[in-house]
């Protein structure tokens, strides 16, 4: 279903050009192209939010067999995110303003100046991105589990200036104070909540103290230190 929705949006855009290139001439698909596809952009989010509010409603922590309705459900709100909204508008979105507004849309709850550099994440109304937090590329921001067929879904809350460095994850139940960080290629496991620095696969806390300006800048020595 999510491709079909995929493949019917390009064929509009594309007839939608075809229409204007033969009524205002080529000049004018160059000129028009981008307004044509920024609204092809916008209609894959919408589709994409109606599928999880209509399928999936309001995300809650709880646990789910592997194969259940709810688990299939589930997979298809994702396929949308991937083949719609990730497609046509998103990926190249990231680390913008529009991915706080498409996470509001979606559920979670996003404070002022979150700089999120990544889609992987998928029960909205599960997360939380506090004030000036920062989401680096590649980074996971896990809200399930599976385990003996079963899956678990948890809160992962991000508090204000913290961050998640590249290519890391964040398991569901977990907790990053305010300004707290997670280092590049790290892991947060289940259950953990953090005040300063965590870096690798075993929760460690580094020497060096965070520390956050008031103009964004995270300390250097973070692991994986960004700026938001």
């Amino acid at each position: 279903m999510p491709t079909m929705a995929s493949m019917a949006i390009a064929i509009s855009v594309f007839d939608g050009l075809d229409v204007i290139g033969r009524y205002l001439g080529a000049w004018a698909i160059f000129v028009l192209a981008p307004a044509v596809l920024l609204m092809a952009g916008i209609a894959a989010v919408l589709l994409t939010a109606l599928a999880k509010w209509g399928l999936m409603g309001r995300y809650r922590a709880g646990d789910h067999p592997l194969w259940s309705w709810f688990v299939w459900r589930d997979e298809i709100v994702n396929t949308c995110q991937e083949v719609l909204a990730g497609v046509w508008l998103l990926d190249i979105a990231l680390a913008s303003p529009i991915m706080s507004l498409y996470l509001r849309l979606m559920g979670s709850k996003v404070g002022r100046n979150a700089w999120c550099d990544t889609m992987t994440i998928t029960e909205f109304d599960m997360v939380r991105l506090g004030d000036g937090c920062a989401i680096n590329r590649n980074a996971c921001v896990e809200t399930h589990l599976f385990q003996d067929r079963i899956m678990s879904i948890g809160p992962t809350d991000v508090g204000a200036a913290a961050t998640v460095g590249p290519s890391s994850v964040v398991l569901p139940d977990t907790r990053l104070g305010d300004g707290s960080c997670v280092g590049g290629r790290s892991v947060l496991l289940r259950g953990e909540e953090i005040r300063h620095i965590h870096a690798g696969m075993v929760h460690q806390l580094s020497r060096c103290e965070t520390s956050r300006s008031r103009s964004g800048y995270h300390d250097p020595g973070c692991p994986g230190g960004a700026l938001a």
